[in-house]
């Protein structure tokens, strides 16, 4: 029965507080940010009790869909995370040590790693043909982002206006299109 309960309660712990900090995140980055709703204290309590009960229940059910997901948990979640963890650190890397970074490169730098984590994390899925080991999800991702990064980073997107920010991001967008295609026709 105690350890029942423990692992109830680490459960418990988990997920409460994986619910808080997203909906402070949400809360404070989204809806304090772009609307007034914020304005009146029981305004912001009421949407916070709803935000938390929403997003309680679609963590919960979820959680009852995880059955259906193949393959070993470890595995799933490392691929998971993996999608995101690749490309965050991506970020921190091009801010820190690529003088030259922009937010053009660091953009489209997140958009190309995440691309190369996907494929990566989903190629026998995509594919159909055997997929790589989801450890290699992280560093390729990684490696993708900061060369793609460093790359869009010499586009001279400073300073200019929005028409040749679009004609820029859609010749980036369709690279990232055209190589995607070509990897998974190969």
């Amino acid at each position: 029965g105690l350890i029942v309960a423990g692992m109830f309660s680490a459960a418990m712990s988990s997920l409460s507080s994986g619910v808080n900090s997203t909906v402070a995140v949400f809360t404070t980055d989204f809806i304090g940010r772009f609307t007034r709703a914020f304005d009146d204290d029981a305004r912001r309590v009421r949407l916070t009790k709803i935000l938390v009960l929403s997003i309680g229940l679609v963590v919960v059910l979820a959680s009852l869909l995880m059955e259906k997901v193949p393959g070993n948990i470890f595995e799933v979640t490392n691929k998971t995370n993996g999608l995101f963890v690749g490309p965050l650190f991506g970020l921190f890397c091009m801010a820190l040590f690529i003088p030259f970074s922009t937010a053009f490169g660091a953009l489209w730098g997140v958009m190309y790693g995440l691309t190369a984590a996907a494929l990566i994390a989903y190629w026998d899925v995509i594919t159909g043909r055997p997929g790589l080991s989801f450890q290699w999800i992280i560093p390729a991702a990684l490696v993708v982002h900061l060369v793609a990064g460093s790359l869009w980073s010499l586009v001279p997107t400073r300073w200019k206006g929005k028409p040749i920010l679009a004609a820029w991001s859609l010749l980036a967008g369709g690279l990232l299109v055209m190589l995607v295609m070509v990897s998974i026709a190969k």
